[in-house]
């Protein structure tokens, strides 16, 4: 149960809850600390509460810079554009190769970067490169193929002997 759908939950009960006497609110709590996984304690202070989430007061900063994007980007370019889970195992491993052939500078600052980075972080990273990347290449479906051959170059469906089938195959 996300945060908003455990606040929307409580929005109802809380009609609920105000309307009733103290026997059947401790009923409604119990059944509230089952559907939410919270404490009592915290399932009344949040009834007494306006059950609104409150924005955040200061954001967090960026734990990685530009030059970290830019690698991940010529590294998912280099692979073919991996999802974030098989790319994390080989980041650092990869980024070495590269800049041991001159395809990529890299300090050793962004190499210890690229070694503690997540695989979620990294997915936020590259989530534009990939979906630019995927909007560039256009699918071009294989022409139908008029007549099947067989193995004396004649049509499949030509053949009379027995042991021969004829199937037909759609590509999604």
């Amino acid at each position: 149960m996300t945060v908003d759908e455990r606040y929307k939950y409580l929005r109802t009960m809380k009609a609920r809850y105000v309307k009733t006497s103290r026997n059947e609110r401790e009923h409604l709590l119990g059944e509230m600390e089952q559907v939410t996984g919270l404490y009592r304690k915290s399932l009344i202070r949040l009834l007494k509460s306006p059950l609104q989430r409150r924005p955040r007061t200061k954001q967090r900063g960026r734990t990685y810079g530009a030059e970290v994007d830019a690698t991940i980007g010529v590294v998912l370019a280099t692979l073919d554009y991996p999802c974030a889970e098989r790319l994390t195992p080989n980041l650092a491993w990869m980024v070495a190769h590269l800049a041991a052939h001159q395809e990529l500078a890299v300090s050793d600052a962004l190499l210890k970067q690229l070694e503690r980075i997540s695989s979620s972080t990294e997915s936020v990273a590259c989530g534009p490169c990939v979906r630019t990347s995927h909007a560039d290449r256009e699918s071009h479906p294989e022409p139908p193929r008029c007549a099947a051959r067989g193995t004396h170059g004649t049509p499949l469906w030509t053949i009379q002997e027995p042991g021969h089938l004829e199937t037909a195959t759609v590509r999604p």
